[in-house]
């Protein structure tokens, strides 16, 4: 029997979300500068604030020089037998999303197990 669950694949990012990330990215960055000028009239108190918006460009400046972000998908995990494998399959394209090959414990075969 097919088991569902969550599992993270690489996804290529577009130039369309390299450039919303670039434009998100600017508009973090005016952000902090902003914050970075009300601390200097009020106190520490905005440290907290600037951190959260360096950690997200940070984010952002990393997934826009990789050029990929990782993300979860539900997918089922379907046992291949044939192929030695588990695959995942994405379900609401079709697509196997991710391949893993068997491990020692893997060979085993319950009567409840979907072979393909």
């Amino acid at each position: 029997m097919a088991t569902m669950e969550y599992v993270n694949i690489k996804h290529i990012l577009t130039q369309d979300e390299r450039n919303d990330m670039a434009f998100t990215l600017a508009e973090k960055q005016i952000e902090m500068n902003s914050l970075e000028d009300e601390k200097k009239s009020v106190t520490s108190s905005y440290k907290a604030k600037i951190d959260t918006k360096k950690a997200e460009i940070n984010l952002l400046s990393g997934n826009i020089k990789d050029g990929y972000i990782f993300h979860s998908l539900y997918c089922e995990k379907r046992r291949n037998v044939k192929k030695k494998q588990w695959e995942w399959w994405d379900t609401q394209s079709g697509e196997i999303v991710k391949y893993e090959p068997f491990q020692g414990r893997d060979y085993q075969i319950s009567t409840d197990d979907q072979i393909i």
